[in-house]
């Protein structure tokens, strides 16, 4: 009796244990991966994207539960141009939510982005191969480290007890996104893009959360499977395929070559995702088989053959557009998901693009010509492998300009700026210091409001420059120097006045637009004031006293940079 007593004791617990186990290993173990390669100082609406990401990742971790176990990667906050700069800064669990803060707020983006290693190493740490586990990838721009996103992505999926990788493009260009994008698909976790302080919050929240769902359930007994596809399909393209199926944990659907290992797979789309799913076909013609795979034991339960059928693409452009121009190109192909038109150096490799406009938004393309002029191709890329499927040649022509002007103006004065030249999108004729940087620029006025352009002189006296800027390189076309000649003014007040009243006082000054004559304390900062007129209302200027008798100062006032050209006391009884 004792004995049944003891072995039922012990299986029960076996049994607890056993639950736990099961349990522990469906915790969410999430591990944030910090893009802080060198673009990460760009600048979203005045503030660095480091900065915005750092906000964001504090808000989120203000709350946070401390039951989900929490880890940081960061990778390219160490050394510029070294693809092994990644750093698992916190494992999973290891600190609170305060250090982790700590931890993001004192890196500082130097280098490279070797996203897809980041990755790997984030799920080696993670114990990817026994356990869930999910990454918040958060990146601002492309692999730069010769690794591919999608291949990683499958890799660490398909190797995985339940791995997801979560991805936030972050002020991302939409044709850098498709790598970014495949890692996450791949892994069945989220791609989201965000270009702004709001948008990243929202997506580092999402994700967050989605990485804290219970994981589906394993079906022990899968069954049979059924599939349905067209059976031919043009190269490159998506198309719907309709399952049924047991729907267990990490089962999916693939496209692989006809004949290929029941082990192998190329694009996929995890069954709990949908139904109809959708998967992207290679851009390589030939047979294939469209698979049900068992996520479990990764046995195949259904394959179905499709054709993937040829395409072909033409693309038709002037052979000469000048410097920095819009121009139409004709074109006919697929249009596969994120297909583009693009323009690039004569003979340059299949990756490399310039202004790009994507097939999606119909024939003919838009684009623009690059700022130095030489021999450029059109091309039609397809998204998938980057393959050029057409190309014509085109010749990107020099531009000038010139700039007429007065040598001289009085400071703060508007003027007026006759030009010639391309008149580009974007182009813009400004006024700066002599010998200021290319980008430099003080009053300016675009092109597009015609010529002349009105500038407005700057407030301090010197030498300076007129400048045609062509908008999408920066290049100074034109420059002509000018002087901005300083100004002066008097004024004609009484020395002492009855407050309250109101007095007459006679002036003289540049009347440059917005300049006024104001009345204030003795002593006061340049800018404060208790009334004034604007000296646009004639010469000579009525005013009002102030009521409070005491000591004050009349005053001649830029209207721009709100400096005083002239001051004079007065005393109110």
């Amino acid at each position: 009796m004792r004995y049944h007593n003891i072995v039922g004791f012990l299986l029960l617990v076996f049994a607890v244990l056993t639950s736990i186990v099961a349990f522990a290993g469906d915790q969410p173990k999430i591990m944030l991966v910090l893009d802080a390669s060198g673009s990460m100082w760009g600048q979203i609406e005045g503030k660095a994207k480091i900065e915005i990401a750092r906000e964001v990742i504090a808000d989120l971790l203000r709350d946070w539960d401390t039951n989900v176990q929490l880890g940081l990667t960061a990778y390219g906050h160490r050394r510029k141009g070294d693809c092994n700069d990644i750093e698992i800064l916190i494992p999973v669990g290891a600190a609170g939510p305060e250090e982790i803060i700590q931890t993001i707020n004192s890196i500082n983006p130097k280098g490279k982005t070797p996203m897809s290693e980041a990755v790997r190493r984030t799920a080696t740490a993670l114990g990817y191969t026994n356990t869930r586990a999910s990454v918040v990838l958060i990146s601002d721009g492309v692999e730069t480290c010769n690794a591919d996103p999608c291949e990683v992505g499958a890799e660490l999926a398909m190797g995985g007890f339940d791995f997801t990788a979560h991805v936030i493009g972050f002020d991302v260009k939409e044709v850098d996104q498709v790598g970014l994008r495949c890692l996450a698909e791949n892994t069945g976790g989220l791609f989201l893009t965000a270009n702004d302080a709001q948008e990243l919050k929202r997506a580092v929240f999402q994700t967050v959360e989605k990485s804290k769902e219970a994981p589906a359930e394993i079906v022990e007994e899968p069954g049979e499977a059924s599939l349905q596809a067209p059976g031919q399909i043009p190269a490159g393209a998506r198309f719907d395929v309709q399952w049924q199926g047991p729907n267990s944990r990490n089962d999916y659907i693939t496209i692989v070559q006809k004949g290929a290992p029941d082990r192998e797979y190329a694009n996929y789309f995890y069954t709990a995702r949908a139904n109809p799913g959708n998967l992207l076909v290679s851009e390589k013609p030939g047979l294939y088989e469209v698979r049900y795979v068992f996520g479990h034991t990764k046995a195949v339960l259904a394959r179905l053959e499709v054709e993937v059928t040829a395409v072909t693409a033409r693309v038709s452009a002037p052979t000469e557009v000048k410097v920095g121009k819009k121009f139409e190109v004709a074109w006919e192909g697929p249009a596969n998901e994120s297909d583009y038109i693009t323009i690039v150096p004569e003979g340059a490799a299949e990756r490399k693009y310039m202004s790009y406009a994507y097939t999606a938004k119909g024939s003919p393309a838009s684009i623009q010509a690059p700022a130095e002029p030489g021999s450029y191709e059109v091309r039609y890329v397809m998204s998938q492998s980057r393959r050029v499927l057409a190309s014509t040649a085109v010749t990107i022509l020099p531009v000038s300009a010139s700039l007429t002007a007065p040598d001289a103006v009085p400071a703060g004065s508007d003027f007026k700026v006759d030009w010639k030249g391309p008149d580009n999108q974007g182009d813009y004729i400004t006024i700066v210091a002599a010998g200021a940087k290319a980008r430099a620029y003080l009053s300016y006025a675009y092109t597009t409001k015609g010529s002349p352009a009105a500038l407005r002189a700057p407030d301090a006296s010197g030498a300076y420059e007129l400048r045609y800027i062509l908008a999408q390189s920066n290049a100074v076309l034109a420059s002509k120097n000018i002087t901005i000649s300083g100004v002066t003014a008097t004024l004609d007040v009484p020395a002492t006045a009855v407050a309250g009243a109101k007095i007459t006082i006679k002036w003289n000054g540049p009347n440059n637009r917005g300049d006024f004559i104001s009345i204030a304390r003795a002593g006061s900062k340049d800018r404060d004031y208790v009334t004034y007129v604007s000296t646009v209302r004639g010469n000579p200027a009525s005013i009002k006293l102030p009521k409070e008798p005491g000591k004050y100062e009349v005053r001649y006032v830029n209207g721009h940079s709100r400096s005083v050209l002239m001051r004079t006391a007065i005393t109110l009884k």
